[in-house]
């Protein structure tokens, strides 16, 4: 069956939908439209098809007058998945009037009663049972590195102090530990300085797990590339502050989660002496 699923929501949220993804595309043939970069990520891992973007279907066109793209795209499709909100239904009735599919649109967040995680939440709407997390192996660097530090997220609401970070590097390294910084489009343009030391930026998200996957550690805030270096199967430590992790947090055995820490340096410092 040729489906075609819409997502337009952030990194983090797309990969605790990927475990959904990856049970459906047992049967289906998941095809993927939204922003291609990260959606990219589910055909490396080899849950879909193809991934390309809105723009390149025509799909804008349901909010106004539906195109010829957008029917020639929906043409051979048995099933459209929509991650929107479609409150007057506007997006359901566009996409009836040109395609015979069989079409499901789910609200891209779960509702604010909603007491479980985000991932089951996906799941579902699909009429599936709770599924493990998602994990992918890409290809990799030759480099390795140590321990990864990502001190950014795409809301400073959510960042531990840069300072903070710089200092646990320095405690890190006093130790012996090597530390690389990671930092993301979103950082570059945000922060007022980046931190002292090597530095990963990589131009697309497939480049930067190629990175990540070589690492023995990944420390940060909660943020998409976190959601990244868990899925990737990295020991993760994660910094929960605003959000609530109960719903929003990595999954998996490889992931401690850090939810609103008094003194978060001690507390991954003491974490890595007792894995070591």
């Amino acid at each position: 069956m040729h489906t075609l699923m819409i997502h337009t929501g952030g990194i983090g949220d797309f990969l605790l939908t990927c475990p959904t993804i990856n049970a459906l595309s047992q049967l289906d043939d998941i095809h993927l439209a939204g922003h291609p970069d990260r959606l990219q990520l589910a055909v490396n891992a080899g849950i879909a098809s193809s991934a390309q973007s809105l723009d390149n279907i025509g799909f804008d066109s349901v909010f106004t007058q539906t195109n010829k793209r957008l029917i020639q795209a929906l043409s051979q499709t048995d099933k459209i998945i929509v991650w929107m909100k479609d409150s007057d239904q506007s997006i359901q009735k566009s996409l009836k009037a040109i395609s015979s599919a069989k079409i499901l649109i789910f609200d891209p967040l779960p509702p604010k009663d909603f007491i479980h995680h985000a991932s089951e939440y996906y799941a579902q709407c699909l009429g599936l049972p709770l599924q493990p997390p998602f994990r992918w192996s890409p290809r990799t660097v030759s480099k390795h590195f140590d321990i990864v530090i990502h001190p950014g997220s795409g809301d400073p609401k959510k960042n531990w102090p840069l300072e903070y970070f710089e200092d646990l590097a320095a405690q890190l390294e006093s130790t012996g530990r090597k530390v690389t910084w990671c930092i993301g489009p979103a950082e570059a343009e945000r922060m007022p300085r980046f931190p002292n030391g090597p530095l990963i930026q990589s131009t697309t998200l497939t480049e930067l797990a190629e990175v990540l996957a070589t690492a023995q550690q990944y420390i940060g805030n909660d943020s998409g590339i976190t959601h990244l270096a868990a899925s990737l199967g990295l020991p993760t430590i994660v910094l929960f502050d605003h959000t609530d992790p109960s719903i929003w947090a990595p999954q998996g055995e490889n992931v401690t989660v850090l939810h609103q820490a008094n003194d978060p340096a001690e507390l991954i410092l003491n974490h890595l002496h007792t894995e070591l």
